[in-house]
């Protein structure tokens, strides 16, 4: 069987480069002439042609439902296997005809098979079957059974364990298929119109079963290495490929929801930071280039960089959708583990003392737990080994740490969103002897408007509006006190000249929406920051001379500091 991929051939590709042309096209497909015509199917165009016709595949479609499950008749299998994947080698016809005309039950029935070699030949099948070809792709993601199963086949021990070429054919065949889902719109949104009946009848079909949701979630953190773990090496391409599948369902809405629902947010979390620790590795070989890794060979940082943090910053964004859900604050309390790693993290980063003693910057054992009922199918003595060995490793880290605050601004924040009553304590009256949380905030804050202006660093704003977005939420609690807390501290007015005189626009909102914030029936607070607001106005009002008179204003209105108005609005 012929491989198309550029890097690497499967050992049943056809490797002869001039196959012939002179055997006789009567076939007669039986298990006795089976093995014959696989082997002759790798030299000759004829054979593959002649193996295309609908009446061939069906005959070995047949054989395969009838045998496959036979330990007995292993060798027929693979040669019927054989013929199969051939015969689709430049040959849309005879795709078409296995996705379109003929039953699945054929493919079921080879990757439940008992026989390794049976599920591997299946798999490099698919890939002749889907490469290059939507419509074989699609009618194999509508059968929801088959990438199913091609899931929790590389989900698995035996994927761990094969050929890393083997491997590599089942992570392209299974991101083509899953490729063809489309992600749909919100069913909030679409329930203006149509009936709640048929939102829900649309949500059912989409949601997935937990085991199969369980291992989508989990298969990016089940082969993340970086280079330390010994049990399995996928390559830069492979890794991302991984994280590509896993987002195809993570962007989805509903299962979004589910997400929350079964408590898996910990496991996008955790991919989040398997993608941070690696690019951490590569911003601190730019920095140090001396490879701790001897005998591999090393993307180049710039690639690798290029890589991963298109990919973070999905992730990032879907773990802020997910925690803007609704049911995610049914979910999840302040009280969460994850959500009290994610306040540890911050309360760190502010100390901005650059020193992790946990894993991802949170606590000593802050690595995630497969569930349970996984346990049997993965390896999970080898992968929590290497991550509660860098659990408990202190690791410096001069770069890289601020995404990870960032992302947990934006989680927390969107946890507390809309509920203006509960989380002002951690402001005005901490517990256990803690710190209040703006301050680790507003000195990280502080922090990245020096990273920006002496280091140039591109994502410092970004980090900043996050950091702003979750002081404007403690600064919209119901009690004033937390208000007045936030503004008495000096660093409160460092933070929000940094923010006004920022280059970059959204800093500037974001410093006109929390000194509204800030302001709200805060009589000191009002007094506290007259003279920025009075800037704020002036600015606005010169604006408008400028526009003369003619343009939308569509940046803001005008307020000042008591709440009332605003020179630009909030995100």
């Amino acid at each position: 069987m012929e491989d198309n991929r550029k890097h690497s051939s499967p050992p049943q590709a056809n490797l002869d480069q001039n196959p012939s042309n002179d055997i006789n096209t009567s076939i007669t497909v039986t298990p006795a002439t089976i093995a014959s015509l696989a082997e002759e199917s790798r030299t000759s165009i004829t054979i593959r042609h002649t193996l295309s016709e609908p009446a061939p595949l069906r005959q070995l479609t047949t054989i395969l439902t009838s045998h496959a499950a036979t330990a007995q008749t292993t060798g027929t299998s693979i040669a019927a296997l054989k013929c199969i994947g051939n015969a689709c080698i430049d040959n849309d016809s005879a795709r078409e005809t296995l996705t379109e005309i003929l039953p699945f039950d054929w493919i079921s029935t080879c990757l439940a098979s008992a026989n390794a070699g049976i599920q591997w030949t299946t798999v490099k099948v698919l890939y002749n079957l889907c490469s290059e070809h939507e419509g074989a792709q699609r009618q194999l993601y509508q059968a929801s059974e088959i990438w199913y199963a091609l899931l929790k086949l590389l989900v698995s021990p035996a994927a761990a364990q094969q050929q890393s070429e083997d491997r590599g054919l089942l992570i392209d065949v299974l991101f083509w298929i899953t490729g063809q889902k489309k992600v749909p719109k919100d069913s909030a949104a679409a329930a203006t119109a149509a009936t709640t009946a048929a939102v829900a009848a649309a949500e059912e079909e989409v949601r997935l079963p937990r085991d199969i949701l369980t291992r989508i979630i989990v298969l990016p953190c089940y082969y993340y290495d970086c280079s330390t773990a010994a049990y399995t090496v996928i390559t830069l391409d492979e890794r991302a490929t991984l994280v590509e599948i896993s987002l195809t369902f993570i962007r989805d809405p509903v299962v979004q929801r589910q997400v929350v629902e079964w408590q898996l947010v910990p496991f996008v979390w955790q991919i989040f930071l398997d993608l941070d620790e690696k690019l951490c590795q590569e911003e601190e070989q730019i920095s140090h280039p001396t490879s701790e890794v001897v005998g591999q060979q090393q993307e180049p940082p710039s690639e690798t960089t290029q890589l991963l943090k298109p990919l973070l910053s999905s992730i990032y964004w879907c773990l802020s959708d997910i925690a803007a859900a609704k049911i995610f604050q049914k979910v999840y309390s302040i009280c969460d583990p994850l959500i009290e790693g994610l306040i540890i993290l911050i309360e760190r980063e502010g100390a901005a003392t650059g020193i992790y003693d946990g894993y991802g910057g949170c606590t000593a054992d802050a690595y995630v737990e497969f569930p349970r009922e996984l346990k049997d199918a993965i390896l999970l003595t080898e992968v929590l080994a290497a991550r509660k060995g860098m659990a408990n490793k202190g690791v410096e880290r001069a770069s890289g740490k601020h995404r990870r605050l960032a992302a947990a601004c934006q989680v927390f924040g969107n946890l507390l969103g809309a509920d203006t009553l509960h989380g002002g304590f951690l402001v005005s009256s901490p517990t256990n002897n803690k710190e209040a949380l703006h301050k680790p905030l507003l000195r990280s804050l502080v922090a990245q408007q020096r990273r920006q202006e002496q280091d140039g660093a591109e994502d410092a704003a970004d980090v900043q509006h996050s950091i702003a977005g979750l002081l404007m939420v403690f600064a919209r609690r119901v009690q004033t006190r937390v208000r007045e807390v936030i503004g008495e501290d000096d660093l409160t007015s460092v933070a929000l000249r940094g923010m006004w005189e920022a280059e970059t626009p959204q800093l500037r909102q974001d410093c006109v929406a929390l000194v509204r914030a800030l302001g709200k029936d805060c009589p000191e607070n009002q007094r506290r920051f007259e003279g920025l607001a009075a800037e704020m106005m002036a600015k606005a009002a010169e604006e408008r001379s400028a526009a003369n008179n003619g343009a939308d204003m569509t940046e803001g209105r005008n307020v000042d500091a008591s709440g009332d108005t605003a020179v630009i609005d909030g995100p």
